[in-house]
């Protein structure tokens, strides 16, 4: 038996700058004390980020929505940034309560909806000096499921490198270690290339499941799942999907309204890939099979 008689594979893709129905920057900044002798390059470094973000989501200008907390002593109540508005920092002083900016971040992606890009971006320059425990990873399920990016910059040598490594590799996203402020922007690439989790669930025709969490970027577009056999299913999102040879590929809806354009309709689908939808009345996000 052949490869192509063996399975159908399935090709999907969510481009999500396009299809979320809103662009949410959370942005957590470190301002304790030791920020004080570099504050004007601070400053100027997250006004560079700010007009970053805006640029690199010219396109959707009226969906995005940038806000911020700032961490000391304590973390900041939520604000958000006006229009026109760059300027984030104040000023520097107290302790660093880095543990809690990352249990706050958790709760406030927790807040977010599957159907908006989430962006987080964390900096800080030290270790938390506050009495609160580390972050337990368990308890840290909504950045596990994060629909975005998340860049965690540390600035020096004297930051917590690995809760840093850990909370980007929980989060799927960037740990990015800068020397100098300055050079935050510089390594901030690709800001609009966002990254999608999806639920995948494998069933044979014996009713066995296959969990597979996968994370993948716009900037992939196209990926594989593994091939499904007649009578088998696969569960994308909570949409179930079997095995079928008698419809073409085609895109599903949108659910938040939006249209699909831009990437998702650049690109080329190839192949047998077959299958049909059995719950026709459930939402599905834009995904390409």
């Amino acid at each position: 038996m052949s490869d192509e008689e063996k399975g159908v594979p399935i090709l999907f893709a969510k481009p999500l700058e396009v299809c979320a129905s809103k662009i949410q920057v959370l942005m957590y900044l470190d301002t304790s004390y030791s920020m004080v002798a570099q504050l004007p390059a601070y400053r100027m470094a997250t006004q560079d980020l700010v007009k970053g973000l805006r640029e690199a989501f010219s396109r959707r200008a009226s969906d995005l929505h940038i806000r911020y907390r700032t961490f000391s002593n304590r973390v900041s109540n939520l604000n958000t940034l006006e229009p026109d508005q760059t300027n984030i920092i104040q000023g520097c002083n107290g302790f660093t309560a880095l543990h809690e900016a990352i249990e706050t971040t958790n709760h406030d992606i927790e807040n977010t909806s599957k159907r908006d890009i989430t962006i987080v971006i964390l900096i800080t320059d030290g270790h938390d000096t506050s009495s609160k425990n580390k972050p337990n990873k368990e308890h840290l399920t909504a950045m596990q499921r994060i629909e975005g990016n998340t860049y965690i910059i540390g600035q020096g040598e004297a930051y917590d490198h690995d809760l840093c490594e850990e909370v980007a590799n929980i989060t799927g996203g960037r740990h990015v270690q800068v020397d100098q402020m300055q050079e935050i922007m510089q390594k901030l690439t690709s800001l609009d290339t966002v990254t999608s989790f999806y639920e995948v669930t494998l069933t044979d025709e014996n009713g066995h499941d296959e969990y597979m969490p996968i994370r993948v970027s716009n900037e992939q577009l196209l990926r594989e799942l593994p091939a499904i056999n007649e009578g088998e299913s696969i569960t994308i999102d909570g949409d179930q999907l079997f095995a079928h040879r008698s419809q073409p590929i085609h895109r599903t809806s949108v659910s938040s309204g939006t249209a699909c354009t831009d990437q998702a309709d650049d690109s080329t689908i190839e192949g047998n890939g077959l299958f049909e939808k059995r719950q026709p009345g459930s939402q599905s996000k834009c995904v390409l099979m």
